[in-house]
């Protein structure tokens, strides 16, 4: 009955406490509480599907520091290099 409405009218609710002999509000309170436990359920995945998006972008993160590193060195050392020849023209001057 759940999986076909998740939250029946007063009606359905008052039919379906005859048949297994419980009070109306009892279960109103069955349904609420089934539909609270889908909930949180549901904000576990996507919490479990958020962690695993995060480290994702993490890892593509660092692979980007990383080459952009690397490429910060050789800038670097080419920089250094051309320094040097500056340097060394100024010398002869």
């Amino acid at each position: 009955m759940f999986e076909s409405k998740s939250r029946p009218e007063p009606e359905i609710k008052q039919q379906l406490a005859d048949e297994i002999g419980l009070e109306p509000r009892q279960v109103a309170i069955w349904f609420q509480n089934r539909r609270a436990r889908l909930k949180t359920k549901q904000v576990e995945k996507d919490f479990e599907s958020l962690k695993r998006e995060n480290q994702s972008l993490l890892i593509q993160l660092q692979k980007l520091k990383n080459q952009h590193g690397n490429s910060d060195l050789r800038h670097h050392s080419e920089s250094r290099q051309y320094g040097r020849f500056e340097d060394m023209g100024t010398d002869s001057e």
